[in-house]
């Protein structure tokens, strides 16, 4: 596999190679793993990831896996629509950014799948880097599957989609300011605790939950609740959840904050609507 020469056409196709415990890939130069149907198995294994651009569409993760790729360019898609999986036992990780790549001319058709199933107390899966754009013109968005907790400890700044939380959960872990757009198709998106996060828009498309820990605050610039959609939030006091644009009546409606309807204040943070309701009959 160390044969650049072969890079553009893939050097990795339809096969599967499986790294056990104690196991590491080394990547030299350009790399392409994902042509076809290539499928990396890291099971308790380690990827080091040193070359400048390398392609892995398929992974699977599996008990403790690492993914070292600090000094390397780590991408997804290009050629088909790619899916991680991380399962087994104890939390696997990855280190460094990972970049997103469009189809050539069909960017609307790559999404990266991270499917986390539940392996461990706690976190299920860290990532210490950005989810990112390869480049403006070469972009892709992330859909997070499966019943686990997937920890981003970097910025969501991909620009071709939102981040989709389809299942589980997506931790922030680490307090930025550069997250563009979230969905919330079913899962969780929760803050850490003492963390502070500022992000585009939050667009809620099923029933799906909010869990800010203590003294976190999450601040996105609008809010849409799909009809027949229900956002529940788990928010600690009154300057936790914030939302910049006025959200109408109808939104609000939509929206439960620890349980209660909620309303928001004029500047912007959004609470229980405590009030007192009457009714005549």
């Amino acid at each position: 596999i160390d044969d650049a020469a072969t890079y553009r056409t893939g050097v990795v196709t339809g096969m599967t190679q499986t790294m056990h415990t104690g196991s590491v890939l080394v990547t030299p130069q350009k790399f392409a793993f994902h042509r076809q149907n290539g499928k990396l198995v890291l099971d308790g294994a380690t990827l080091l990831n040193t070359a400048d651009e390398a392609y892995f569409n398929y992974i699977a993760f599996s008990n403790a896996a690492v993914v070292a790729s600090a000094s390397g360019d780590l991408r997804a898609g290009g050629v088909a629509s790619p899916v991680w999986n991380v399962g087994g036992t104890g939390m696997s990780s990855l280190e460094g950014d990972v970049k997103l790549v469009a189809i050539a001319n069909a960017p609307s058709l790559t999404s990266l799948t991270i499917d986390v199933a539940e392996v461990a107390e706690g976190t299920d899966f860290l990532v210490t880097g950005d989810i990112v754009d390869l480049q403006a013109s070469n972009i892709g968005y992330l859909v997070k599957t499966g019943a686990g907790t997937m920890q981003l400890d970097g910025a969501v700044k991909s620009t071709g989609g939102a981040l989709s939380v389809a299942e589980g959960t997506l931790l922030l872990g680490v307090s930025s300011d550069a997250h563009t757009d979230f969905s919330l198709d079913g899962g969780t998106l929760a803050a850490a605790a003492g963390t502070t996060h500022t992000a585009g828009t939050l667009a809620v498309t099923a029933a799906s939950s909010l869990e800010i820990a203590s003294g976190a605050t999450l601040t996105f610039a609008d809010l849409e609740v799909s009809s027949g959609a229900t956002l529940n939030a788990t928010v600690p006091g009154k300057t936790n959840l914030k939302v910049s644009a006025a959200l109408s009546a109808e939104v609000l409606s939509r929206i439960r904050i620890n349980g209660e309807r909620a309303r928001q204040d004029a500047d912007g943070y959004l609470r229980r609507n405590c009030g007192l309701v009457i009714s005549f009959h």
